[in-house]
């Protein structure tokens, strides 16, 4: 998070998690390695996930793996993650419209006044995705953002607050 994180050999993060783990760890297979770290109590495992994490975002062996993570620990990017100006930006009038159908916004407003929309020029565009009245980004992910390739609506708030231990692990 601080810019430093190319800075570190990828060995000294495999070692810090055979620390926090146990000397065994960096032999262990990769479902192995899971079963550890889900044996861990809670504050050990979330320290362990984070030098994973790190591991994984500096040299990623396979990106399989960072979603066989994510799964396995239900990490949701859908409470600290949302659409955005910035996010928006990156991608063509097209590309945009996939992403109002994808996290709900051109049910919201209609196809007829999406298309609209559509015809103003890009900036234009993005500020009304962005400010349409009666529309929350807040939860939804495109495709593009989430680690499997599936979109959907925002979980029901109240059952995710129910394994928050878990998801406080992955956050």
């Amino acid at each position: 998070m601080s810019g430093t994180l190319s800075q570190i050999k990828s060995n000294t993060l495999t070692s810090r998690a055979g620390l926090l783990v146990g000397p065994e760890f960096p032999e262990l297979d990769y479902s192995a390695q899971i079963t550890a770290i889900r044996a861990l109590p809670d504050a050990r495992a979330a320290n362990v996930l984070s030098v994973i994490g790190a591991a994984y975002a500096k040299d990623v062996v396979s990106f399989g793996h960072v979603a066989d993570l994510a799964r396995m620990f239900e990490v949701d990017l859908r409470p600290s993650w949302q659409v955005d100006q910035s996010f928006l930006e990156r991608y063509t009038k097209g590309e945009l419209k996939f992403i109002a159908q994808e996290c709900g916004l051109v049910a919201h407003v209609g196809e007829k006044r999406f298309a609209k929309m559509l015809a103003s020029k890009k900036p234009e565009l993005i500020t009304g995705m962005l400010n349409r009245i009666g529309f929350d980004w807040a939860g939804r992910l495109p495709s593009a953002i989430t680690l499997d390739g599936t979109y959907g609506a925002p979980p029901d708030r109240g059952a995710h607050q129910a394994e928050a231990p878990i998801a406080e692990l992955a956050a």
